[in-house]
């Protein structure tokens, strides 16, 4: 084993490159300091992190490999009983307290840190969700009244170039109507003059192209989706409420939804069952359960007993 001297350390303390650690892991590292050189950092070198700093306990956590091979060993246990007879039944049953207790001592590991860790996310979500909501209401209300004035632009465009056309194409049947005129009375035969008077009545000028609208967008373009909902639905009002949150005005749509489902008009596909309320009713009603189409039933497994450690 060897001793690095004051000087090996300094070389190596030197070789870091600040810059990259504070682009690169502003969080995680600091400058490598030992007891052995503990002088000042140079002039224009700064400690991420203090040596007093202490990290968080979330960052410190790292899980303990043997918590996870005393689980495996447990399972392999459990899964090697061969439950027969009473026998069988009893050694089942100590190998399943024996894996509940590898898991429950696996869920205790872990416990503090996945709070540490979700309160952390609650907490950083919860202020990042705070920090843009008025720019989400900012830019949802900028954004609907671009798109609204650019949808107004280019009806406008359409009106105008509709207008174009139209004087356009009086101004291309006239010209063809006095070049009939002229043939007519140059003395030109009649199936000529028909042709050139028919010809006169339906000609239309080249198409006049509208204005393109939003060409001038740098940084924005508009954009549209296609959403479903019930007849009834309020403007601003929940676009897919569930069913028990309907409103007397959509409640006649959904009805009309239904019978067209049943009478097979449309797919099924079009309504989801809420099994979550169904399992909840099973759970209170039991085999008492009375609900058209659907039953109660049971699942049968194990669960420690209360009272053990």
């Amino acid at each position: 084993m060897t001793t690095d001297t004051p000087d090996d350390l300094a070389l190596v303390d030197d070789a870091i490159d600040v810059g990259a650690l504070v682009d690169d892991e502003p969080t995680a590292v600091a400058l490598v300091r030992t007891e052995q050189n503990t002088d000042p950092a140079p002039a224009g070198r700064v400690d991420l992190l203090p040596a007093e700093f202490q990290l968080p306990p979330l960052v410190r956590f790292v899980p303990n490999p043997s918590i996870k091979a005393a689980l495996d060993q447990a399972v392999a246990s459990a899964l090697a009983v061969r439950v027969e007879g009473e026998a069988g039944i009893a050694q089942a049953d100590a190998a399943l307290g024996n894996l509940r207790d590898a898991m429950k001592a696996t869920e205790a590991h872990f416990e503090d840190p996945a709070k540490l860790a979700n309160d952390e996310h609650k907490r950083i979500t919860g202020t990042r969700a705070e920090w843009l909501r008025g720019a989400i209401q900012a830019a949802q209300t900028l954004g609907a009244a671009l798109v609204t004035e650019a949808e107004r632009l280019k009806r406008e465009a359409l009106a105008k170039a509709a207008a174009e056309q139209e004087a356009l194409d009086r101004e291309a049947r006239a010209h063809a109507a006095q070049e009939a005129q002229l043939a007519e009375a140059a003395g030109a035969p009649t199936a000529v003059v028909e042709a050139l008077q028919e010809h006169a009545a339906t000609v239309t000028a080249a198409p006049v192209a509208p204005v393109e609208v939003g060409a001038g967008l740098a940084r924005s373009t508009v954009t549209k989706a296609w959403k479903a909902r019930l007849h009834g639905t309020a403007p601003g009002a929940e676009i897919n409420p569930s069913a028990e949150d309907l409103t007397p005005a959509q409640v006649p749509h959904f009805e009309a939804l239904l019978r067209a489902v049943l009478e097979g008009r449309t797919s099924r596909g079009c309504l989801a069952i809420n099994w979550s309320y169904l399992d909840k009713r099973a759970k209170a009603d039991k085999s008492a359960m009375q609900i058209p189409g659907v039953e109660a039933f049971q699942i049968a497994g194990t669960r420690a007993k209360g009272g053990r450690a």
